[in-house]
């Protein structure tokens, strides 16, 4: 897809927040005259499963480095494949040693030449050259890390869930998130400069057996491999996304918009309070240096709707994906595993049968 020139032709708004961010508010409606075209998809290619060699069971997360090739996190796997869709390996290791984890990788990060491999089941960081040799175990000293973010000069970005402190009953209630920095002892740095971040959305339930929570917020991070300045991520139901600059973590940039809501309705009735909207925001991405937001908007002609800012927040274009897999039924973050590198997008899609598999697509 061709890059298109930012015209502008309605007013940015750019205010302080609080915790030292700032915040650009971005008209309903973007800059380019073409916004609202349908951008076609061709298949290219289609990886599926291979007996001995790997099974998509629940995929969790695909990213695509810079060189287009893809990774796919499953609950106890960590798959590499190649640009052309050939299977490389299985970087995921089960143990308690260096290099391996006790429970399933959570969160991965692409970028300066290496993977960072994150779980927040077992407090553990994992760093591995691109060919998947391993350069150093991290596990965060004093506090629980609960996304990971980003590597820069030494020093892991994390965030950590503070949480809240509730009355014994059933609501939906927010605990705020906290960056934090981390030194390769994984000892804490730095972070008592850097900016909080609110909120973080949980349903919680309490009855006569004791009490529990589900997350109704979804964390979703997206940084450009190639170009690993800038970190985005979101964490609230509502349209916002952060700006972590990696140069000055100290200045987080929300990106924000006027954005009609999209209602849901469950066909079945869950133990917990549930939402009346769907997560406004279902993925990140970057490609070339902007940021694409996949909402939650879908027509059934055109497909999902995606956003377009450039580095500095500023709302650019909007498109339609006509994609065939996303699940959308009974799920406040619809099913959108999408990862992009050049000029091609790969999703994770699912058949009538309920078969996984991903797709490749030119546009």
């Amino acid at each position: 897809m061709k890059r298109i020139a930012c015209i502008l032709c309605a007013l940015v708004v750019s205010i302080p927040a609080a915790f030292g961010q700032r915040t650009v508010v971005n008209p309903a409606k973007p800059a380019s005259p073409r916004a609202g075209r349908v951008v076609r998809l061709k298949e290219v290619s289609r990886i599926t499963d291979q007996a001995g060699k790997y099974f998509f069971r629940e995929t969790w997360d695909i990213k695509a480095d810079a060189d287009g090739s893809l990774f796919v996190l499953e609950p106890n796997a960590f798959y590499e494949f190649d640009p052309a869709g050939k299977f490389v390996k299985n970087h995921f290791r089960k143990g308690e040693g260096p290099g391996e984890f006790s429970a399933g990788i959570t969160d991965f990060f692409l970028g300066n030449g290496e993977i960072v491999l994150f779980s927040s089941n077992v407090r553990k960081i994992v760093r591995l050259k691109s060919d998947g040799t391993r350069i150093a175990d991290i596990r965060p000293l004093g506090f629980s890390a609960f996304g990971f973010l980003g590597i820069r000069d030494g020093r892991s970005y994390v965030l950590a869930r503070e949480p809240g402190k509730y009355e014994r009953k059933t609501g939906v209630f927010e605990d705020p998130l906290t960056i934090r920095t981390i030194d390769a002892q994984g000892g804490e740095t730095g972070s008592g400069s850097l900016p909080a971040v609110f909120p973080f959305t949980i349903a919680f339930r309490v009855n006569e057996r004791g009490s529990s929570s589900m997350y109704i917020s979804r964390l979703l991070t997206a940084a450009d491999p190639g170009r690993t300045r800038y970190v985005y991520f979101c964490h609230t139901p509502e349209y916002s996304v952060k700006r972590l600059d990696l140069e000055n973590p100290a200045d987080v940039l929300e990106i924000k918009r006027p954005y009609d809501r999209v209602g849901m309705k469950m066909s079945r009735e869950l133990p917990y309070p549930a939402p009346k909207y769907h997560n406004d925001i279902c993925r990140l991405l970057v490609h070339e240096g902007r940021l694409w937001v996949v909402t939650s908007t879908i027509d059934p002609a055109k497909g999902i709707l995606v956003d377009v800012f450039d580095e500095n927040g500023r709302y650019e274009d909007a498109f339609y994906l006509q994609l065939k897999g996303i699940l959308t039924k009974d799920r406040f973050t619809y099913y959108a595993l999408l990862a992009v590198s050049g000029g091609f997008l790969y999703a994770v899609e699912v058949d009538d049968e309920g078969t996984l598999s991903i797709a490749k697509y030119a546009f």
